[in-house]
């Protein structure tokens, strides 16, 4: 479902800049960092999707947001193209892009060609112990990039770990020190690589077999990580549910779910599982069981910290204490607290 997912287009207002230095302006396919770097699917005027590659335009960038440039890059021995993201334009550029290996961080090499600031970490055994290795070979590149600017020296052997935040304040400092007559361009604020969000849950449970639906409380937590996917989170939880007699059910969702890039009315679609437990005090029972689940509904955004949801979950259950399959689904609503 998620490799569907991954297509939806999230179409947003930009311009591309084309082969003579022209700017025409559209809607842009807003595809996440990997494809972005990849190609633009750029909308002219008569909503015509027209797909260009690097260096079949400049470069092209989303109103207010992320730019990308056309940019060869030099690394393993091997030269390839892309559209670069420019992280700064200053008096030392700063580029970025991210492909299956990870985050890569770009400095300029010449007017065309850029190399990645080399870093590697990894977990190595000594002595029967396991420790983390990381290299210290970019403080090296950045010394040598920088290498006109002695007063950055301090900032630069304190990186352990290159990274959008670090790398930015470094090249806006050296071109307030070198060019303060001239302004730094940061052309897209960085966002957070982690952000975690809160939801009380009110809802209903309808289990097949058992009559009427039931109240169903607990709460939720949502991890998100924006720099690797805008739209796409991890949920878990916890829910209780009361049935006649004394019967306790618990279940714990274990989800990822889509939130679909709209302004204020967000559809969603979810997959996971739920992890049921149940107490049946009249006749000793104590039995769980994993089950797959789906889930939709959608969000209205009120701000960035908080959205109303909507939503329903179907899943398909097997406890410990019968051999028959059931559905069972439940309508829930919620507050989201996003941190």
């Amino acid at each position: 479902m998620f490799t569907s997912l991954v297509a939806q287009e999230d179409i947003r207002k930009g311009f591309i800049i084309d082969s003579v230095g022209d700017t025409i302006h559209g809607m842009i396919d807003f595809q996440g960092d990997m494809k972005n770097s990849e190609e633009c699917i750029f909308f002219d005027k008569n909503a015509q999707p027209n797909t260009y590659k690097p260096f079949d335009i400049q470069g092209y960038r989303f109103n207010g947001g992320k730019f990308y440039v056309s940019k060869k890059v030099e690394a393993n021995d091997t030269v390839f193209e892309i559209f670069a993201e420019y992280i700064v334009n200053a008096t030392k550029d700063l580029f970025y892009y991210r492909d299956m290996k990870g985050f890569h961080y770009l400095i300029s090499y010449d007017d065309s060609t850029l190399v990645e600031i080399p870093f590697k970490e990894k977990v190595i055994r000594k002595n029967g112990e396991k420790y983390l290795y990381k290299s210290t070979k970019h403080i090296g590149y950045l010394k040598t990039y920088f290498a006109d600017c002695m007063e950055i020296i301090p900032e630069i052997e304190s990186i352990s770990k290159p990274g959008r935040k670090n790398l930015t304040a470094l090249a806006t400092k050296y071109h307030k020190i070198t060019c303060g007559d001239t302004e730094c361009i940061v052309y897209e604020k960085p966002k957070p690589g982690f952000r975690i969000g809160f939801e009380p849950i009110f809802s209903t449970l309808k289990i097949s077999g058992i009559k009427g639906y039931n109240n169903q409380i607990g709460g939720l937590l949502y991890f998100w990580m924006p720099r690797a996917n805008e739209n796409l989170f991890l949920k878990a939880g916890i829910l209780k549910t009361e049935l006649n007699g004394g019967t306790e059910v618990y279940r714990i969702p274990l989800k990822f779910e889509y939130i679909f890039p709209q302004k204020v009315i967000q559809p969603k679609l979810g997959a996971g599982v739920n992890i049921y437990s149940l107490k049946i005090p009249e006749y000793q029972v104590h039995g769980a069981s994993v089950m797959l689940a789906t889930s939709g509904g959608f969000h209205i955004k009120l701000n960035k910290h908080f959205k109303i949801d909507i939503g329903f979950e179907t899943d398909l259950v097997m406890l410990n204490y019968q051999t028959d399959l059931f559905m069972s689904h439940s309508l829930r609503g919620g507050l989201i607290i996003m941190i």
